[in-house]
């Protein structure tokens, strides 16, 4: 007979782990792995006490305890047995660091088509003061808000309300930027459950060849989705080391083929290179693929995907340049096709093509297929231009052309440091102009077009 703990059934949440820390041993048969034959035998133990009890836990929005919902299990990373992949959720155990955890979330993702790798989120708290040192902490924080899964664990002192206002700032503002972002993670985590895609994924995925071979299996750097170039602080410094003790640091890292805008300044380089990133505290290393696009919400205060109002999308778009621009590309038109899924209700496609021989784009929002739902949701088009680039007019559904919704500056050199991404603000001080196109409610397919001119 299998005794469970008393705690995790009395925690009000139906989320648990099989942690081998525990020492129970359970003898796995049919040469099964140890982990994944104890994670089997405890979700049934948590599913069949949920069954008894559905009215337990924590009552939600809807109604009913949580104990009524499917349980969550956390398997383990290292577990290599294709049975292991039943509790799509894997921990790389106690006591790992923050280079550990970046680098098992990047490699396990191809190695063994493990898309939700990740280690315990925080850091260590000293145990006299209770807090994280904020060094520790920020890297820490940034990382996990960027990666494939979000959760802090450990000793206390993981709440950003328990630091000073300029921690706890920054650690929001990695926190608003993973919301705004769940489209676009859920679209990702959709194409995991499709074809074994990374969510966090290795460089090689998206440039294979040998020539790049050295530095696209770099495990300290990935893009999260299609279009987004991460590279987290792999270190940091607790005391009075080569940061001058405010946080600052550089880091190696390679930008792959084609033109990738600067997430923070708006500057665009072009790869593939080598660089060396140097970055204040409240950022990491971070660039957006020109020719690419995120799918995101609109700013919230909203705490769940569930409390998310998707009744207004945004699109974040980074189009390529023109002839003879920064970013611009060779001949023939580019085809940027990304979707967004949500709980299973929708499936939509985002076509935009841009032209060959100059800057019209066209873009489709349209059911991805038979019997895909497309709902009638209002769209902001954020169209990330390049310097001295503008969009003077577009149409929509085949209507008359019309002026944009609205022009957003680049914010002054002044002001730089304050600027988040996906804030839905003006764009960095090195960036172009951002032209706002805002699409009404309505159902079924719809076209937007415009094109980019030098102003």
């Amino acid at each position: 007979m299998l005794t469970l703990p008393r705690s995790p059934l009395a925690t009000n949440q139906p989320t648990n782990r099989y942690d081998p820390n525990w020492h129970i041993g359970i003898p796995a048969p049919f040469h099964l792995e140890g982990h994944v034959w104890g994670a089997h035998v405890y979700w049934s133990a948590l599913a069949h006490y949920n069954a008894l009890h559905p009215s337990g836990g924590a009552s939600g929005s809807g109604g009913g305890g949580r104990y009524a919902e499917r349980p969550l299990l956390l398997g383990m990373a290292d577990a290599s047995h294709p049975a292991a992949h039943r509790y799509p959720v894997w921990w790389t155990g106690d006591g790992k660091s923050l280079s550990y955890s970046v680098r098992s979330m990047v490699q396990l993702g191809v190695t063994l088509l493990k898309p939700y790798v990740h280690s315990d989120c925080g850091g260590n708290a000293d145990r006299a003061t209770g807090l994280v040192p904020v060094p520790e902490y920020v890297r820490w924080s940034q990382h996990c808000a960027l990666g494939a899964i979000f959760r802090y664990h450990g000793r206390p002192g993981h709440q950003p309300w328990l630091y000073d206002n300029a921690t706890g700032a920054i650690v929001r503002s990695f926190l608003g930027m993973r919301m705004a972002l769940m489209p676009t993670l859920l679209a990702a985590g959709a194409a995991a459950t499709a074809d074994g895609t990374p969510i966090a994924r290795r460089l090689d995925i998206a440039f294979p060849g040998a020539q790049h071979r050295a530095n696209a299996t770099r495990l300290d750097q990935y893009l999260l989705g299609d279009d987004l170039l991460v590279a987290p602080f792999t270190s940091y410094s607790n005391g009075n080391g080569d940061d001058g003790g405010n946080g600052t640091q550089a880091r190696e890292v390679w930008v792959p083929p084609g033109a990738w805008q600067d997430a923070w300044t708006g500057e665009v380089l072009t790869g593939p290179a080598l660089v060396t990133s140097t970055q204040p505290l409240a950022r990491l290393p971070m660039w957006h693929r020109r020719g690419g696009g995120l799918v995101v919400t609109a700013p919230t205060a909203a705490r769940s995907v569930a409390t998310q109002d998707w009744g207004v999308l945004g699109l974040e778009l980074f189009p390529f340049g023109l002839a003879g621009e920064e970013g611009g590309r060779g001949t023939g038109a580019r085809v940027l096709r990304r979707t967004l899924v949500r709980e299973g209700e929708e499936d939509v496609a985002i076509i935009a093509t841009q032209s060959a021989i100059g800057g019209r784009v066209t873009l489709a929002i349209e059911p991805a297929g038979v019997g895909a739902a497309c709902a009638a949701r209002r769209w902001r088009l954020r169209i990330n231009l390049l310097p001295q680039q503008a969009v003077l007019a577009w149409s929509a559904d085949g209507g008359a052309p019309r002026a944009p919704s609205r022009v957003l500056g680049p914010l002054p050199r002044a002001n730089a440091a304050s600027f988040v991404p996906f804030a839905g603000g003006a764009p960095p001080s090195a960036a172009g102009a951002v032209v706002e196109l805002h699409l009404s409610p309505a159902p079924g397919r719809r076209l937007l077009e415009f094109e980019i001119t030098h102003t």
